[in-house]
């Protein structure tokens, strides 16, 4: 099991509660799966989490 990621869904990941969560699930090295209800609204703000976690967008 070591060396392996953690997953974690986060369903409203630009909302209220969820951009926070996010943000720390990121900070903490978590595979994030960000959900969203407007990605237009939101896109520079995924773009900025993804590019400083080093993450992939697909």
């Amino acid at each position: 099991m070591q060396g392996l990621k953690q997953t974690a869904w986060v369903i409203g990941a630009t909302g209220f509660i969820g951009k926070f969560l996010t943000a720390q699930l990121l900070k903490e090295n978590y595979q994030v799966f960000a959900m969203c209800r407007n990605l237009r609204q939101q896109e520079a703000q995924l773009r900025d989490w993804l590019n400083s976690s080093g993450a992939v967008k697909n």
